[in-house]
């Protein structure tokens, strides 16, 4: 199982793959999830070490991938 600190990384580092792979901005991936803005920069910037499962859900449909 992946300690909290290593689980933080893979969201961000998979986070800013899926960004840059569908040329998608924080911006868009909000508008796109319903996911506030400001919370889609917290996981971002590695701010948030837990997200909701159903914060990843919401944005794991908009990239059509599994949590």
């Amino acid at each position: 199982m992946l300690n909290p600190k290593k689980a933080m990384e893979v969201n961000m580092e998979t986070l800013k793959t899926l960004l840059n792979e569908h040329e998608m901005t924080l911006q868009e991936l909000a508008d796109k999830s319903c996911v506030p803005i400001e919370t889609i920069k917290n996981i971002y910037y590695g701010k948030v070490t837990d997200p909701k499962t159903s914060t990843m859900q919401a944005i794991c449909d908009v990239f059509n991938v599994s949590i």
